[in-house]
């Protein structure tokens, strides 16, 4: 299949979302027409736009009060979601990895005979232009630093190696922050977007990321909320760029001009002491990866170490904020890299996606970074302390070249190492300037491009007048939250990204299981015709009906009622279904109770701790029903999908369960044979013509969770 017939699919297929369309045409001028044309959803972009324009205003109208709370939602972010921020990004490292040398890893994002649009040489530097460019010029020198000399808060390292350690140490955290864990999420994003872009013709927007286990539902309201999320969440991720490059502008391109600047510091600096750096950082990196990737600081967050030597709000400002800024930015590059590497294999795309830009990091920071760290360390052994006339905190001067960079401001780091090199120090801030100024404008435009796109239905071309609103919106943002951050304006940022990252983290969870379920069904191990649930998941909210809405009320207060029913009816009809009930309700309530005595200060706090269990408990039971019914009727499926569509969507899990007992009718007959075509069960004696069509065609799927 060609590439024009792969694009009227994906135009047929985002025909079916929500649409407002104007196209009011004044007059011509030459080429080009004159007048009004907007093509967009009318849902997701007026929703997301509330959303962030509200902000934008609490942000604008009380400033302190702002920055007060996101400072509060910051550090509760960090003390409760640390476990799912970093357990996470390695199970979806691991989920990667199982795809990448399993026998899916040969298909191709696009039909079997389809070739790479790019050369190889061409798609390396196009990833090279992904990611988050200006952080590499803000974190370049400053990050390094900042885990050598951390300060009075210190990190997980201070006092416990000597100098030496200490710096190897600075620089391995950071290539941890910037390395594989970091492009994790653009690799699952960008694949599963291309997988089901190219080779099932879908909108190349996020909601179609859902179709493996929603299907149709994309096009409906649940549709419109996922890219309503995705809107918002990469909209603060590019906030949060565009605000670091404003900062490092206030202080003082593409990517090729990065590495004209980078080997020129190379060759200036001390190039076999650099070299040297690189491989050992390299080596460091490989050899810790696993430990790194799995640390939670979890003493270290009790803040009750004998001896001192913690630093309790460390990953508060530096592994979580990079999550969360890295999840918040993948709808963005996700959709570049799926938009650059349809025709290459799924193997193809893990390689390159985390191998250049992870090496490129590698590269970048033991050049710059090391560059700093060889400052800091000579300017405390030429005694420049943060109150030096040369050299010190307020210095406009340096001392014989040097700065005593870990008193210096972040903003000026960078350019404090640029200016030390005699006769090229001015050319290199210039040019430094010009990269993250071109980096700045490229990454406001791109970003306002996707947005459009994701509040277009996927439209590859939407119109100028909407690519300018969101423009405009992004810079509002930006502006909103360093006017609200002040002088602590990276809080803000972080803040923000921190924030948007945690329901996005719950998609991407979601995102590994279409993709795994995708390529199955591609590869015929999956039959999406095959049995399944009677009504899905969150039909109720697609298809309302008076039953249905009702029983999900209901279910909210009493879950165990329509959970118990099911439970009982799969051992016989009407089997024990109160002993189930009873089982269920007695830990619901007394969860219900403790957490409401709890939180209302009636009782010790810590009763809410045993409400919780009893949840969890109550969770365990149901679990179990949703199980054994899969396994009775042999429905696709895992414990795992269970236990999420219990926790989190009990009221509609529990209906589902109900619906599911009462209305299944078996596809098997009493012998244990298959039902041919033309056979009948005894309670039905014909298939409706629109379920015959439904049998018939490969397309029609039904992917009910």
């Amino acid at each position: 299949m060609d590439n024009s017939t792969c694009s009227s699919e994906q135009e047929d297929a985002a025909n079916r979302c929500r649409w407002f369309r104007i196209n009011w045409k004044w007059c011509k001028m030459g080429s080009s027409s004159l007048g009004i044309n907007i093509r967009l959803n009318p849902v997701v972009s007026l929703v997301s736009a509330l959303i962030i324009w509200g902000f934008v205003a609490w942000c604008i109208i009380e400033p302190e009060k702002a920055h007060s709370e996101m400072s509060v939602w910051k550090k509760w972010i960090t003390a409760t979601f640390t476990w799912m921020y970093i357990g996470t990004q390695d199970a979806w490292a691991v989920f990667i990895i199982v795809l990448y040398f399993s026998k899916y890893g040969k298909m191709k994002l696009g039909k079997p005979d389809e070739k790479p649009e790019f050369k190889d040489a061409t798609y390396f530097t196009m990833l090279f232009a992904a990611g988050i460019g200006i952080g590499l010029f803000y974190f370049g020198v400053a990050e390094p630093v900042w885990h050598y000399a951390p300060g009075e808060n210190g990190n997980r390292y201070l006092g416990r190696y000597n100098d030496n350690q200490r710096a190897q140490d600075s620089i391995n955290l950071t290539l941890f922050h910037w390395g594989i864990h970091g492009w994790i999420v653009y690799v699952v994003v960008g694949l599963l977007l291309a997988f089901v872009g190219y080779r099932q013709g879908l909108p190349m927007t996020m909601r179609s990321c859902m179709y493996p286990l929603i299907g149709d539902k994309i096009y409906g309201c649940m549709g419109d909320a996922i890219d309503i999320i995705s809107v918002v969440c990469t909209m603060f991720g590019v906030c949060t760029s565009l605000g670091l490059g404003v900062m490092q502008l206030n202080a003082g391109v593409h990517r090729l001009k990065s590495v004209f600047i980078m080997m020129l510091v190379f060759f200036f600096d001390a190039p076999w002491h650099t070299l040297n750096l690189l491989v050992q950082s390299t080596g460091y990196y490989m050899q810790t990866i696993v430990q790194l990737g799995f640390h939670t600081d979890a003493f270290a967050q009790l803040g009750n170490a004998p001896d001192g030597k913690e630093a309790p709000e460390w990953m508060d400002s530096w592994t979580i904020f990079y999550w969360g800024w890295w999840i918040a930015w993948s709808p963005f590059v996700g959709m570049f890299i799926a938009k650059i590497s349809r025709g290459r294999t799924i193997r193809q795309f893990i390689n390159a996606t985390l191998t250049a830009p992870v090496a490129f990091s590698i590269l970048w920071f033991s050049v710059f970074g090391g560059a700093g760290l060889k400052m800091e360390r000579n300017a405390a052994l030429a005694n420049i302390t943060c109150n030096s006339t040369l050299g010190g905190k307020d210095a406009v001067e340096s001392m014989d070249g040097l700065f005593r960079l870990s008193c210096r401001d972040n903003t000026d780091m960078w350019f404090d190492v640029m200016n030390q090199y005699e006769g090229m120090g001015s050319f290199l801030s210039v040019l430094s300037l010009i990269g993250i100024v071109l980096y700045f404008v490229t990454s406001s435009d791109s970003g306002s491009l996707v947005i459009d796109c994701l509040s277009a239905n996927g439209d590859p071309k939407p119109p100028v007048l909407q690519r300018v609103f969101w423009a405009l919106t992004e810079g509002a943002t930006a502006t909103a939250l360093l006017y609200a951050g002040g002088d602590k304006a990276l809080t803000a940022l972080q803040t923000v990204s921190i924030a948007s990252g945690v329901p996005y983290t719950i998609m991407l969870c979601f995102m590994c299981v279409a993709l795994w379920r995708a390529v199955k069904v591609e590869a015929g191990d999956l039959d999406p015709n095959g049995p399944h649930f009677t009504t899905g998941l969150l039909d109720v909210l697609s298809t309302p009906n008076f039953e249905s809405v009702s029983k999900v009320c209901i279910s909210i207060f009493a879950p165990w009622y329509s959970m118990g029913i099911a439970a009982g009816m799969i051992e016989k009809r009407n089997g024990r279904m109160w002993t189930h009930m009873l089982i269920m309700a007695l830990p619901f309530y007394a969860c219900t109770a403790a957490l409401v005595v709890g939180y209302l200060g009636y009782f010790s706090a810590e009763i809410c701790y045993v409400g919780w269990t009893l949840l969890l408990g109550f969770f365990a039971y149901a679990t179990g029903i949703r199980n054994s019914i899969r396994d009775k009727h042999e429905i696709n499926g895992n414990v795992a999908e269970d236990f999420f569509a219990v926790s989190l969507l009990y009221p509609f899990a529990a209906y589902q369960m109900e619906h599911h007992m009462k209305n299944y009718k078996s596809t098997k007959r009493t012998d244990g044979n298959n039902i041919r075509n033309g056979d009948c069960l005894p309670e039905s004696c014909c298939i409706p013509l629109g379920e015959m069509e439904k049998l018939m065609d490969p397309d029609a799927r039904n992917t009910n969770v």
